[in-house]
């Protein structure tokens, strides 16, 4: 199959969306722990920005886990 220019550009721009979409799926907790003011807010962050997929499931239980309940 040969492609031609179109196609390349399709699969590029597809491509790009995809990488995009991910990335904000992946700092949802981050986001989340942002907009409600977490007190580990950057410990989240990093986390998340880190450890890919552990760290998404991660982040996002601190996120809606309070300081208070983990002591």
């Amino acid at each position: 199959m040969i492609l031609t220019n179109i196609d390349q550009v399709l699969y590029s721009l597809l491509g790009t969306l995809v990488v995009i979409l991910t990335a904000v799926i992946n700092f949802i907790p981050s986001i989340i722990a942002f907009k409600k003011n977490h007190p580990d807010k950057v410990m989240i962050l990093i986390i998340n920005a880190l450890i890919p997929v552990a760290g998404f499931i991660i982040a996002l239980i601190l996120v809606f886990v309070r300081k208070e309940d983990r002591k």
